[in-house]
C-alpha cells in the first residue's frame, strides 16, 4: 500500500503530454474550468494547438463584432453568421486562417475581398450573403474550395491555381422576367483561370453570366481536371444555356459526372422540329470518361428528351442514369419512360432508372 504525503497533489503528477491529451477531448468551457484543479494544470489549457470556441450572440439583428477579434491573428478556422465585419485600419488579416465561413455578414466588397487575399494560407472558402454585391476577386495560392451562395455582379479568380471546387449559386428564386442584364453577373467565373478545377457547380444567374458575352466553341484553357458538373434551374428551352453546357463539356475530356436541375421550358421558345445535335453542334463531342448523369425535375419536352438521347450515344463508359420525372400525370409518365427507354445506348452496362 502506497502512502501519499497530505500535502502531496495528485493533480500537478499527471504527465504533461496525458494533460494535453485530456484537455484536448475537452470543450472549451470545461478545458478552461481545469484551471482549478492544480498549479500545474492553471495555464495549461492556453497552450492547446487548437482551440474551439461556440461563440452565440444572438439579438435577431446584426451585431458588432468585439474589436479583439481582429488581434486574433493565430485563427485556423473562422465561422461568423448575422454580424457586421468592419476591420480596423492596419488590419493584416489572419494570416493562419485555414477555412472562412462568412453567412448573413455585413461586409463590403473591397474589404471582403482584401480579407481573402490577407488570408494566404486559406483553404476553404464559403460565403452565405443574400445582399448583392458589385465584385468578388479571390486571391489565395492555397485555396482549394470555394462555394458562394448569394449574387455577385462580378467574380474573378487571381493566383488560384490549386483551386479544384467552385460552386456559384444565386440563392434566389428563378424569374425570366427579372433576369435583366444588369442583374446577371457579367463576368461569372473565369474558368481559364482555374485549370486545376475538379468540381464546378453553377445556378441560371450565374449560367446567364458566361452566356453574356459570345459563348464559345470550347474554352481558351482545356479542363483536364474537370470531373463533376452541377447546374441549378437549368433551361433546355434557352439556347444560350444550352450553349454554356455545350462549351463546358467540350472543354472537359475527362468528365465524370454531369447532375442537372431542370428548370420548365417556354413551350413557346422550343423548337419542336429542328434536331438538337444538328441546332448546337453536338455531332463532334464525345464524352468517353463519363459514368453517371442524374437529371432531376425531367418534364419530358423534347430538349431534354434528345439530350438524354444524346448522352445515352456518346457516352461508352456510362453506368448510371438517373432521371427524376416532374410529370403530374400517369399516362404521360409512362410515355416518357418508354420513350427514354427506347435511345440507343453506347455503354452496354449503362443502366436507366426513375423517379416519379
Amino acid at each position: 500500500m502506497t502512502i501519499h504525503d497530505s500535502n502531496s497533489d495528485i493533480m500537478s503528477e499527471v504527465p504533461g503530454n496525458i494533460l494535453e491529451e485530456i484537455l484536448i477531448r475537452l470543450p472549451i468551457q470545461d478545458a478552461v474550468r481545469t484551471s482549478l484543479l492544480s498549479r500545474k494544470w492553471r495555464y495549461a489549457w492556453v497552450k492547446l494547438p487548437q482551440l474551439d470556441f461556440e461563440l452565440c450572440i444572438w439579438k435577431g439583428e446584426i451585431y458588432k463584432l468585439p474589436s479583439s477579434l481582429y488581434s486574433c491573428l493565430q485563427l485556423k478556422h473562422l465561422n461568423l453568421r448575422s454580424c457586421m465585419f468592419k476591420p480596423p485600419p492596419g488590419f493584416g488579416g489572419f494570416t493562419r486562417l485555414l477555412s472562412l465561413c462568412l453567412c448573413e455578414v455585413v461586409i463590403a466588397d473591397d474589404v471582403l475581398s482584401s480579407l481573402i487575399s490577407s488570408c494566404p494560407l486559406l483553404e476553404k472558402l464559403i460565403l452565405e450573403i443574400s445582399t448583392s454585391l458589385d465584385s468578388l476577386e479571390v486571391v489565395g495560392p492555397n485555396i482549394k474550395s470555394v462555394d458562394c451562395y448569394g449574387h455577385f455582379r462580378s467574380i474573378c479568380f487571381t493566383n488560384t491555381s490549386r483551386l479544384e471546387d467552385v460552386g456559384l449559386y444565386s440563392e434566389g428564386i428563378r424569374n425570366d422576367v427579372l433576369l435583366s442584364e444588369g442583374e446577371i453577373s457579367s463576368s461569372a467565373v473565369l474558368l481559364d483561370s482555374v485549370p486545376a478545377i475538379e468540381s464546378l457547380g453553377l445556378d441560371y444567374s450565374y449560367v446567364k453570366g458566361i452566356a453574356a458575352s459570345a459563348v464559345p466553341t470550347r474554352l481558351p484553357t482545356t479542363l483536364n481536371n474537370l470531373k463533376c458538373i452541377l447546374l441549378i434551374d437549368f433551361c433546355f428551352g434557352e439556347r444560350d444555356e444550352v450553349s454554356v453546357l455545350i462549351c463546358l463539356i467540350r472543354s472537359s475530356p475527362n468528365l465524370k459526372e454531369i447532375h442537372i436541375r431542370v428548370f420548365p421550358s417556354d413551350p413557346a421558345a422550343i423548337c419542336i422540329g429542328q434536331d438538337f445535335l444538328e441546332m448546337y453542334g453536338w455531332s463532334d463531342v464525345s464524352l468517353n470518361q463519363l459514368r453517371k448523369v442524374d437529371i432531376e425535375s425531367v418534364y419530358g419536352t423534347k430538349p431534354e428528351q434528345d439530350f438524354i438521347k444524346f448522352l445515352l450515344a456518346k457516352s461508352p463508359m456510362l453506368e448510371t442514369m438517373l432521371i427524376r420525372l416532374n410529370v403530374a400525370n400517369v399516362d404521360d409518365k409512362l410515355r416518357v419512360v418508354r420513350e427514354l427507354t427506347r435511345f440507343r445506348r453506347a455503354s452496354p452496362q449503362a443502366e436507366m432508372e426513375f423517379e416519379c
